[in-house]
């Protein structure tokens, strides 16, 4: 069942290894001065792993990806005497990968980072790529940087302590991979669903799909490391999701819950301009159902506050956006296109 992915970028080349009920901390540390950083809820599910280890437990919560919490890490890597031959460990989601490698990032100019995800949507999207950031109260991810890890070590056994909404917020991450980039993956996505995704018998098939969620990450992060062309495909859906997480102060909706929204409206206004048949549409709109993931905010009325902040999207020049558009299943492409433009056209169809 193990899997070996290979992330090659400009200046560095690592790993990330997938497999089940195999996680070593001892070999991944390896006799350094070591720091994990995770969450009050992960810790919960893994004090017998951790307890013994020099860990902060933070918050759990979008909240907890701020300056706020930045400096307290920073404050706790100068009180151990970290340097740069000491290791920082991101154990968690998204958020805490997020934060922990924006502090490797920085500190001392930048450590040592291994990014051990726990959640679905940091093991196919966040872990992997290195961008890290916390966000601004006025935008998401706005102070960040770029910073590869050392490894990334997947283990598909943490799924299992997963809330089926924490599983469904992944799933919008993989069904992004499906429909911008590899309509096979759509495909057998569509033969599962969130009561069946984890049963025994799909062990297989939820490593492939992992695996592949990787795969097409690590050769647009290969090709496009600094996220200024083709690695700009994998905001399909963003752009709304983050506009919408900002507006409601990251409380109402989950990131994964967001970006379906956003990749809903983007299916829409495929559809509406001729690019996707009502069939497809269809299948889109099916997938994300089967999945237990929104389709549309539940109030439409704030639609023209929430389109304000896609001006703070970092696809964006002074006038202009590079707008991921869906094709068809399994293809997206980037348009640049005005915020008038954009703005007109998404609320033609969030008002149908």
């Amino acid at each position: 069942m193990s899997r070996t992915i290979v992330v090659k970028t400009p200046l560095n080349t690592y790993d990330i290894s997938i497999e089940s009920n195999w996680l070593d901390l001892d070999s991944i540390i390896g006799g350094r001065k070591c720091l994990i950083v995770t969450d009050e809820t992960v810790y919960t599910h893994y004090e017998s792993l951790l307890s013994s280890r020099d860990c902060v437990i933070l918050p759990s919560g979008e909240e907890t990806k701020s300056f706020k919490y930045y400096l307290r890490l920073i404050d706790a890597l100068q009180e151990r005497r970290f340097n740069r031959s000491s290791l920082l460990i991101a154990f968690g989601g998204g958020v805490i990968g997020d934060l922990t490698g924006f502090v490797a990032s920085t500190y001392m100019r930048g450590i040592s980072l291994v990014q051990i995800p726990t959640t679905l949507l940091s093991m196919v999207d966040s872990s992997v790529g290195g961008k890290v950031a916390i966000n601004h109260p006025n935008a998401k991810n706005l102070i960040g940087s770029f910073y590869q890890p050392e490894a990334v070590y997947v283990d598909l056994a943490f799924l299992k302590t997963l809330e089926p909404k924490v599983l469904s917020d992944g799933m919008a991450e993989v069904i992004k991979y499906g429909l911008g980039f590899d309509s096979k993956l759509f495909s057998i996505l569509e033969k599962l669903s969130l009561e069946t995704l984890l049963l025994p018998e799909n062990e297989q098939t939820l490593t492939d799909i992992v695996a592949r969620c990787c795969e097409l990450k690590a050769q647009i992060v290969g090709e496009d490391e600094r996220d200024t062309a083709e690695r700009q495909l994998l905001n399909l859906g963003h752009t709304v999701g983050h506009a919408i997480e900002q507006h409601y102060l990251y409380k109402r909706y989950t990131h994964g819950a967001a970006v379906a929204i956003g990749m809903n409206v983007k299916s829409q206004l495929a559809k509406y301009q001729g690019r996707l048949t009502e069939e497809e549409y269809r299948r889109i709109d099916n997938l994300l159902l089967q999945f237990e993931l929104p389709h549309n905010i539940e109030v439409t009325e704030d639609w023209p506050e929430i389109l304000k902040a896609v001006h703070l999207d970092k696809k964006s020049t002074l006038d202009a956006i590079n707008w991921v558009q869906v094709d068809s299943v399994g293809h997206c492409s980037l348009k640049e296109i005005t915020f008038e433009e954009l703005i007109k056209s998404v609320m033609e169809i969030v008002t149908l």
